[in-house]
């Protein structure tokens, strides 16, 4: 089974076990339409979880799990990772997106030159997410993830086009 990571567990939000869940995507996130998540700590995963409630808020989201009903149940999961199943994370209808674990080990070209594969990717917390392309001749490359820089994603061809990297530092 593989899974998404959702966010990161910042802090407790109330008595009652619930928890602020920190996202590097924007306010958008699919936590918001999953009935069950997994948790992800230095000792393994953990889950599924049952999703009672998952409420925006200003940074992040509000999260209560059925099985977490105190503040000291929910102490051992800070800095967690909020994992979901990768098969039930639902795509936005008549858009084209893909998620971080979907582009890292890519092939990336520039026309019919293949630079390499896509190592990691790199959120931009506000800036434009950078990714890092293993390139085949040695080295690394990090290419801002903007138009400029990136013409095509093809999932199902396993590779992105990319343009312009003559232009990166």
């Amino acid at each position: 089974m593989k899974h998404l990571k959702l966010g990161l567990i910042s802090r407790p939000h109330g008595l009652r076990g619930a928890f602020v869940l920190r996202q590097d995507s924007g306010p958008e996130s699919p936590i918001q339409h999953l009935s069950r998540v997994y948790l992800a700590t230095a000792a393994g995963v953990q889950g599924p979880f049952t999703v009672e409630e998952a409420a925006p808020l200003s940074r992040g989201w509000k999260i209560q799990l059925n099985e977490l009903t105190s503040l000291e149940a929910v102490a051992p999961f800070l800095g967690a990772a909020v994992l979901a199943e990768r098969d039930h994370v639902p795509k936005t209808a008549g858009k084209a997106e893909y998620f971080v674990e979907d582009l890292v080990g890519l092939a990336a070209f520039e026309g019919e030159n293949r630079l390499g594969v896509i190592a990691g990717v790199e959120p931009g917390g506000g800036a434009p997410d950078r990714w890092w392309i293993r390139l085949d001749s040695g080295g690394e490359l990090a290419v801002p993830a903007v138009k400029e820089y990136v013409e095509k994603v093809e999932l199902t061809a396993g590779r992105v086009l990319l343009k312009n990297t003559n232009r990166l530092p």
